[in-house]
């Protein structure tokens, strides 16, 4: 740390060093026939792009986040820079100044390595990466960049979204196809990213009810470019990655007789360019001011008034919002493997913290109270990625069509479960590190605030956990449950597998998992027979603990599958099914693992110091 001196924890190689991660992303790759070639040419990638991710890319993440860097509004005088400025209005300037939306030099060269590298290309790529698994490819990677990337994640996320969704929406569109090409240009002159401007005054949840923008016709010379069909009008109280190229949003339409369609049955999604074919911000767009945030400073977020904004109808009149649940459903899961990539950081620096810090005596490796904490970290941080990494790869074989109905099942109530869940994970496990690291944790000089703050956001981005809940109940009310039963299901499949191998310590678990799935099966069906009836609300108010459930008990089945393996005879494996099943019986219905049994803590954190001697050779660098 910068008050320690030599404390100052370090980053290991972000492949090399995280054997979890090699394991999880090589099961995947062995699933697919014939991926062998495939494999060993991304596996040559990921450790370019891991060592990239300790150094350069962590080193301007960290530039992005100081004060100096966040992005501001500056006079603009000059006439180039006209030409690429906003209008700013406000009650002081009403004159509608032109403004210069700056952001850093490390954000621009954030947004070149994310070109560069291909972090939204690699997931359409799937020639490259044997079909559906271009998704774990590029989670994989995402994994390694996110908690480095000084918040450029954000645009990411929602640059994928919009790139599924041109893809999705857009045969024979060639404004989309354009579009398309540009959100997966490997050209970091050519990559666009785009913003997504939902929020309005009313919030952000209940868009239905809160959306007030609307379209108006365009004709004629108004129809800008040539491709604009309407034009909006409106205010969007929160859009994030205001330096997009592009934007898809919601608006309201009017019915025959010239009334506003309220409800969900009156909002279409529309696509918007940030700037003209001059390359000039439209000054139809009116940047009313930067938003002040506890976290993510490094993003520019803003109020935008849409005076009449050119834009394209994407899709059918009326639904807007079933055709952007193809873009939430993926920002949702950038969400998940954020909060994935914030909980292995934490983890990362709490153990080697503890292998260089003393205190009464004794290294905190040593003393019980840290190790329980170090446990803890280590199986939030294995099993947030097991569960985001089956929904990548489900949604990569969904996207190649290759996904059976079941599997279409499970991603419906998993996408929600694994934001929801890894949301709250991450805001616990950014809380404990901080604390683990004592006032030096406090102190903004050390990047460990910065952390905690930026995780904060995650739960709230892209639905609340409230949000999610309801969303895990739509899944269910279409499907009968069956989605949510299929994951019970694979996890006691799972929980059984463990029990007949006969591998000392997993029969604990396994019974535990199949207990919990049993016990859940029957709160669902409890939850699905009250829907109507005169208990409807007491029935409601289990929907949280079995969402919790439900993301907890997978996860177990996932840890147990990987320990029972005969490759994987390893201590660590099983040590962490145990901890973690533990919580499906100490704390069920929560993030919280509980009291986890002191032999199991040590043998966790054993297992991780006998890996970093084993990995010795593996380049570190400071944090």
């Amino acid at each position: 740390m910068a008050d320690a001196g030599s404390m100052r924890p370090s980053l290991t190689h972000c492949w090399l060093g995280d054997a979890f991660l090699r394991d999880t992303v090589a099961a995947y790759f062995s699933r697919v026939p014939g991926a062998e070639k495939v494999a060993l040419r991304g596996f040559r990638e990921l450790e370019d792009w891991g060592w990239r991710c300790a150094t350069e890319v962590h080193e301007l993440g960290r530039e992005a986040g100081l004060p100096d860097s966040e992005p501001k509004l500056v006079p603009s005088a000059a006439r180039d820079e006209r030409e690429s400025a906003w209008r700013k209005v406000n009650p002081v300037d009403d004159g509608g100044a032109r403004m210069e939306l700056r952001t850093s030099d490390a954000w621009k060269a954030l947004h070149r390595i994310a070109a560069e590298e291909g972090l939204v290309a690699s997931a359409f790529e799937r020639d490259r990466h044997a079909g559906g698994l271009s998704r774990a490819f590029q989670f994989a990677k995402l994994f390694m960049f996110n908690a480095s990337s000084g918040l450029y994640s954000c645009p990411l996320a929602m640059t994928d979204g919009a790139a599924r969704l041109c893809e999705v929406m857009g045969a024979g569109d060639p404004v989309l196809a354009s579009a398309h090409g540009h959100l997966l240009s490997r050209n970091p002159d050519e990559f666009w990213s785009s913003g997504q401007w939902m929020t309005e005054i009313n919030g952000g949840s209940d868009v239905g009810a809160g959306t007030e923008t609307f379209s108006e016709p365009a004709s004629g010379l108004c129809a800008a470019d040539g491709w604009a069909d309407s034009l909006l009008f409106g205010y969007k109280w929160f859009s994030s990655a205001t330096d997009a190229r592009m934007a898809f949003t919601l608006a309201r339409e009017r019915n025959e007789g010239g009334q506003l369609i309220q409800g969900t049955r009156g909002l279409s999604l529309f696509y918007v360019e940030v700037r003209d074919a001059a390359g000039r911000v439209r000054d139809t767009i009116r940047l009313m001011c930067l938003k002040g945030k506890l976290g993510t400073r490094q993003l520019p977020t803003a109020e935008l008034e849409l005076a009449g904004v050119p834009a394209k109808r994407v899709g059918e009149r009326g639904r807007g919002i079933a055709h952007i649940a193809e873009m939430m459903n993926i920002t949702r899961l950038h969400n998940s493997i954020t909060a994935c990539s914030y909980m292995r950081r934490v983890a990362v620096l709490t153990l080697d913290y503890a292998l260089r810090r003393s205190v009464f005596g004794r290294r905190l490796v040593n003393q019980p109270l840290a190790r329980s904490n170090l446990a803890h970290f280590e199986c939030h941080a294995r099993a947030s990625l097991a569960l985001t990494m089956e929904a990548a790869f489900l949604l990569g074989r969904k996207e190649a069509r290759s996904a059976s109905a079941e599997e279409l099942g499970l991603l419906r109530v998993l996408t929600p479960l694994c934001k929801l869940y890894t949301a709250k994970q991450v805001v616990w496990c950014a809380s404990e590190g901080l604390e683990f690291f004592g006032g030096q944790g406090y102190i903004e000089a050390t990047g460990i605030p910065e952390i905690l703050r930026d995780s904060q956001v995650l739960p709230i981005w892209e639905g609340t956990t409230n949000v999610l809940c309801l969303d895990v109940l739509r899944a269910m009310r279409v499907d009968k449950g069956r989605g949510a039963l299929v994951l019970l299901s694979r996890a006691a499949e799972a929980a059984v597998r463990a029990a007949g191998v006969g591998r000392e310590g997993l029969q604990g678990p396994a019974a535990a998992v199949i207990e919990a799935a049993e016990e859940t099966k029957g709160r669902i069906s409890g939850l699905l027979g009250s829907l109507g009836g005169d208990d409807e609300d007491a029935g409601l108010s289990w929907l949280k603990p079995i969402a919790f459930s439900l993301a907890k008990i997978f996860a177990c089945g996932l840890l147990i599958d990987r320990a029972r393996l005969p490759s994987n005879p390893n201590h660590l494996d099983t040590a962490v099914a145990q901890a973690f099943c533990s919580g499906v019986s100490n704390a069920p219905g929560s993030v919280e693992l509980g009291h986890v049994d002191h032999s199991v803590a040590k043998r966790i954190v054993e297992g991780l110091v006998e890996g970093l001697v084993e990995a010795d050779s593996v380049p570190r660098a400071k944090f």
